[in-house]
């Protein structure tokens, strides 16, 4: 996905759950004119395993907010 410089992803993330096989973030909702609704690649409820080669798995909610929002040009979305 691509997006311009200092638009934001357009997402709001909260965390996997106690008990989640994967500890990692949830995508709760999406702008309808963010990047991440135009790329047409998440859906709401999918689970973020990385952004830009970084992995969130087990990071604080914090931490993977603060990867989604410094990630620049270019975001990698992989199936």
């Amino acid at each position: 996905m691509t997006k311009l410089r200092g638009e934001s992803l357009g997402i709001v993330v909260v965390e996997s759950g106690w008990g989640s096989m994967v500890p990692t973030v949830i995508l709760a909702n999406m702008q309808t004119s963010g990047a991440a609704a135009r790329s047409n690649q998440l859906n709401i409820g999918d689970q973020l395993m990385a952004i830009n080669g970084v992995s969130l798995v087990g990071l604080p909610l914090s931490s993977c907010q603060n990867y989604i929002k410094v990630s620049y040009v270019s975001v990698s979305v992989v199936d």
